[in-house]
């Protein structure tokens, strides 16, 4: 599919950009993860709450630290997306065992 303007392709291109996210490769899905965190404010509201909360609680669970540390970071920049009930459901659980892995 092409997209007319540079707005609606920052709207198209999470499907593909999405996929960058499981690459073998930890310092893409690091890249990704953090990239992904920078455009998140040009997204459309429905393609944020699609893509953004998945993406990012998949870097997470990622074995890569930086991976992880990027996550935690585009959340955090990314909070105006997700309101209380979100958070306490799939943001703190996927969050809570990270201090764990840091010791």
């Amino acid at each position: 599919m092409r997209c007319a303007t540079w707005l609606t392709r920052i709207t198209c291109m999470p499907a593909p950009f999405f996929g960058c996210s499981v690459d073998e490769e930890a310092a893409i899905r690091a890249n990704t993860t953090i990239c992904l965190g920078n455009i998140a404010r040009y997204l459309s509201e429905a393609a944020a709450k699609r893509v953004l909360l998945n993406a990012f609680t998949r870097a997470l669970r990622d074995q890569f630290a930086p991976a992880r540390a990027a996550g935690l970071m585009a959340i955090t920049a990314t909070m105006g997306h997700y309101d209380a009930d979100e958070a306490a459901r799939r943001i703190i659980p996927a969050a809570r065992p990270l201090p764990v892995l840091y010791t």
